[in-house]
């Protein structure tokens, strides 16, 4: 989320959960079955203490499958965004180290942004956004430094050693940044091959964000219908034609970690549920009987099928419902 993503430098876009956090979320699971409630609209939840503890950390993900940005020439994709979103788009990398070839020194620099030709055109907005390509200066710093021995080489600081001298395997090929609107909004989206981060802004944390498919009250359904519909505004502009919203904490951070995937072979990780894997039979099997795999337009059909105990692991979305709505962004 553009609130809380930890996104610095190259390979630090991962999100990454500590140990102790992990254990944690296996053992919510083992309580998590709790009584229901009834109410008007049908069964629901009643897990208070659960959505404080989860609403300290766990955040809404919406990871967009199968764009169609030419992902291959940032030229081009910077071109289609521009264009689709109505404002200027300029392609650039940062630079935040340099190479002394006298002394054979690699150290670090303030990092400041350089931008590769001109900005592609996308109207009159008033505001523009970059295309970061992920590993240009590393990959220019690699092969400066490979033409020398690196057994001589001074390298500042450690870290920077296997950064240059080993191959990259970093996934993410380019990141879609900036300001946006009067309001000083942020927007902070990653680029993978198949997949993107919407990586927009939900002021609640994943389960608080969850309950709302629990009631069809009219601010519970209101706020699930807005919320879609500016997923599904960024989703087009950025050509995915399905969204996966899922915790980026507990078991399911594991799908955000392999978004390196393709996007038919993520798809079937998640059905499948491999990123249960690890975990011991018995927890797998409240996982698998109790987290929910549902579809958004269940919650406007009421086709949710709630019992006592469970809970939502993984919405889909390819936006079928709404294939008619106009998109401002197109």
């Amino acid at each position: 989320m553009e609130n809380s993503f930890p996104f610095v430098g190259a390979g630090g876009f991962l999100r990454w959960v500590t140990f102790f956090a992990y254990l944690w979320s296996v053992e919510l699971c083992r309580w998590i079955v709790l009584p229901e409630r009834e109410a008007s609209e049908g069964a629901k939840l009643c897990n208070d203490e659960l959505n404080s503890l989860m609403n300290m950390g766990w955040d809404v993900v919406q990871l967009g499958l199968k764009h169609d940005l030419p992902i291959d020439d940032p030229q081009a994709t910077a071109q289609v965004l521009a264009h689709r979103m109505g404002c200027d788009v300029q392609v650039g990398y940062y630079k935040d180290c340099e190479y002394d070839e006298a002394r054979q020194r690699v150290y670090l620099i303030p990092d400041v942004f350089v931008p590769l030709g001109a900005p592609h055109r996308g109207g009159s907005s008033a505001y523009d956004l970059r295309l970061i390509i992920n590993n240009y200066w590393a990959d220019e710093m690699r092969r400066r430094v490979a033409l020398h021995d690196p057994s001589k080489i001074d390298f500042q600081e450690e870290w920077m050693k296997p950064y240059l001298l080993e191959d990259d395997d970093d996934c993410l090929l380019c990141t879609l940044e900036g300001y946006y609107d009067g309001g000083g909004n942020k927007i902070d989206v990653p680029i993978f091959r198949e997949a993107v981060d919407l990586n927009l802004y939900v002021i609640e944390r994943w389960h608080a964000w969850a309950r709302h498919f629990e009631s069809t009250d009219e601010e519970h359904w209101s706020r699930l219908q807005l919320y879609r519909k500016q997923v599904y505004e960024r989703a087009k502009a950025l050509g995915c034609e399905q969204v996966l919203y899922f915790s980026d904490q507990g078991q399911t951070q594991l799908i955000y970690n392999n978004v390196d995937k393709g996007a038919e072979e993520l798809l079937s990780y998640v059905h499948s549920r491999q990123y249960l894997d690890g975990m011991s039979p018995e927890d797998q099997e409240i996982w698998r009987r109790d987290g929910l795999h549902i579809q958004y337009a269940d919650y406007f059909k009421g086709n949710i099928p709630w019992r006592e105990g469970v809970w939502i692991e993984v919405v889909f979305d390819d936006f079928g419902d709404l294939k008619e709505a106009k998109c401002p962004t197109s």
